[in-house]
């Protein structure tokens, strides 16, 4: 055979036949469980059309999922969304889009009844959320109760649903967060929320229910965290690293196949010791040479004199500059002396304090800004100083924030190309709500305008709601016109201002209000014995006079700071808190300059869609709420849409 010269068929006996019950047991090789999907039954994704929720809904057509049922709040609002729907109808899949309010039980019971029309549910995932963050004694019930609603409350209306009606039901799973088994400061309410929906699991698998909570770490590329995050940096949260979601979903395919009703997947952070316990440059450098007492060596005597090798050197190098932010070079570190080393850390602290110190006061000059002056120009119409200075530019209609005139919009006006006219809000009778002010405005306004005119209104973040009211009315009067928003709306300010002053009763609202005032003012420390005085008090006024008694006489721009400005200041805050648009939609064309870094994470068109009939063409310019007024590419845009008269 070896040669080719064999001819014909070679036979190989291996045994003598025998009886089969003789033959051994087959060999089993190790494997993993794979989960898979029923053609024929229907998937429920809660929080669906959310970027996590995008992704879970891929995977589970790449496993044979053929009927899914994507629950949203606001329904498909992005390109992306819709992209990735059809593409999905494109392979033969059903998809079905459920606005439903899941937070009831009728809405869970009729998202159960829609979902088994499309087939048998084999599954349920709760991935909905609402944050609220805020630390514990700022939180309200108010916070606690939207925090739960979709989590809790959901997750215990599906579990008494699915009981009755689901018997054939495999999955009922929930995504949980790290910040409910390891904590997150912030997050009591989400980790309460969570947690309920851990019990629910617990209770639904003694009882011999399909249940399983799934603790995740933060997710980088998509969801709340990739949404917030504001620099494509590594982000340690609650001691762990984001992770992938590809990571996520490779793990989940394990947690669906067995038995545990809670479990948890995270990246756990590095912990750094800093030099192997130093707190100091020089002790952790010490470390590396091997000396355990920095007294017995000579402070001046350089590193390579000390015996450090290149290698040691490397190390030295990498650890001043990962631990403790000094740089040198290859050829400064031989050097380099214990007391040179004792001066760069030195300086560098003294460095860090100025900057903290600058950041400080930028931050109680930011707030100071939004505070109403008394010393400002109180004229209801004012003509501002800018590049367009003849009567010939287009004209243009600007709104200021909730301080009421323009001081921080000076560098902002200046490069306009336009006739600009300043709509200032009342000082010494600040109206209670943003129709007054509309309302107040527009004599003032009408006599300066005509209906012939090219007309653009621009508001800015509080100014947003009043240019909306104001062009409402504009319109009902034969007026035409454009609107430009920057980073502002009704809804958007509304969730700001309830994240920057929580309360429930007008009391909690007004004392927090005048607390964060003082906050950037005074220490805490000497403020925490006042805040029960400041709920005793009767009224505003009351309050607005024990405030101005703790300001010391010598801080800086305590002239601003009357009772009027205060007053000021909290009947604009509640006006923003109470204004609901309530007209016709608007037939102007609209435009959204909205800030890279928001205060509060709302939807791409801060929900301006629902004023205008057009859509809103949304732009991000980089900055945040305030920095935003001074980027070019702002000026750039918006000089470019005040020439543009086609648009009008």
């Amino acid at each position: 055979m070896t040669t080719g010269k064999h001819i014909g068929k070679v036979l190989v006996k291996v045994r003598d036949e025998g009886d089969v019950r003789g033959v051994g047991p087959k060999r089993l090789f190790p494997a993993l469980p794979r989960f898979n999907c029923d053609l024929t039954k229907s998937y429920v994704i809660i929080g669906g059309l959310g970027g996590v929720g995008l992704e879970l809904a891929d995977w589970l057509i790449l496993r044979d999922a053929r009927k899914l049922v994507l629950v949203s709040r606001s329904g498909v609002k992005t390109g992306y969304q819709t992209q990735k729907i059809r593409l999905w109808r494109s392979y033969g899949v059903e998809i079905e889009i459920s606005t439903r309010n899941v937070t009831t039980k009728q809405g869970c019971l009729d998202l159960i009844r829609e979902a088994t029309e499309l087939g048998s549910i084999d599954a349920i995932f709760n991935l909905a959320v609402v944050l609220k963050d805020a630390l514990l004694e700022d939180q309200t019930e108010e916070t606690f109760r939207l925090s739960l609603a979709p989590k809790a409350r959901t997750t215990t209306y599906l579990d008494q649903i699915t009981r009755e009606i689901c018997p054939h039901l495999r999955y009922f799973v929930i995504f949980s967060s790290v910040s409910c088994g390891r904590g997150n400061a912030g997050q009591t309410n989400y980790g309460m929320a969570n947690s309920i929906m851990e019990r629910i699991c617990d209770r639904r698998k003694r009882d011999g229910f399909p249940a399983l909570a799934i603790q995740w770490g933060t997710i980088g590329d998509v969801g709340l965290v990739a949404k917030m995050q504001k620099e494509n940096k590594e982000l340690v949260i609650g001691g762990t690293l984001q992770q992938k979601i590809s990571n996520c979903l490779e793990v989940l395919d394990r947690f669906l196949k067995q038995d545990n009703p809670i479990v948890a997947s995270m990246l756990v952070a590095e912990k750094r010791n800093r030099g192997h316990g130093a707190t100091s440059a020089v002790e952790a450098v010490a470390n590396v040479l091997g000396i355990k007492d920095i007294k017995t060596v000579s402070q001046h005597a350089t590193l390579a004199e000390m015996g450090m090798d290149s290698m040691m050197g490397t190390e030295i190098i990498q650890l001043l500059e990962n631990e403790f932010e000094i740089y040198v070079t290859t050829k400064d570190v031989r050097s380099l002396s214990f007391a040179k080393l004792t001066e760069i850390e030195s300086e560098k602290k003294k460095v860090d304090e100025e900057k903290s110190l600058n950041k400080t006061q930028q931050g109680t000059n930011l707030l100071i800004q939004f505070i109403p002056d008394k010393q400002a120009d109180r004229r209801p119409i004012v003509r501002l100083s800018c590049e367009g200075q003849g009567n010939e530019g287009q004209t243009v209609l600007l709104f200021p924030g909730i301080e009421g005139v323009f001081t921080l919009l000076d560098g902002f006006v200046k490069s306009l190309h336009a006739r600009v006219l300043g709509v200032q809000y009342s000082y010494q009778e600040p109206e209670i709500s943003i129709e007054e002010i509309a309302k107040t405005s527009l004599p003032h306004i009408e006599e300066n305008i005509s209906k012939d005119e090219a007309l653009t209104l621009i508001g800015y973040s509080f100014g947003v709601s009043v240019s909306l009211e104001v062009l409402s009315l504009l319109e009902n009067k034969g007026y035409s016109g454009k609107v430009i928003s920057i980073d502002g709306s009704p809804t958007y300010l509304r969730s700001s201002m309830l994240n920057f002053v929580p309360g429930e009763t007008e009391a909690e609202f007004q004392t927090n209000l005048v607390y964060k005032i003082l906050a950037v003012l005074i220490p805490m420390d000497l403020m925490a014995p006042y805040r029960e005085k400041f709920l005793m008090c009767s009224d505003l006024d009351e309050r607005c006079d024990l405030a101005l008694t703790l300001i010391p006489s010598e801080v800086v721009n305590r002239q601003k700071l009357d009772k009027q400005a205060l007053v000021a200041l909290h009947n604009r805050s509640k006006a923003t808190l109470n204004y609901e648009f309530c007209h016709e939609k608007i037939r102007s064309k609209a435009y959204l300059f909205k800030a890279k870094y928001p205060i509060v994470n709302e939807d791409e068109d801060y929900h301006l869609s629902m004023v205008f009939e057009h859509s809103v063409q949304v732009a991000t310019v980089d900055g945040d709420h305030v920095t935003i007024l001074k980027q070019s590419e702002l000026i750039k845009d918006i000089n470019k849409l005040i020439a543009c008269v086609d648009d009008i």
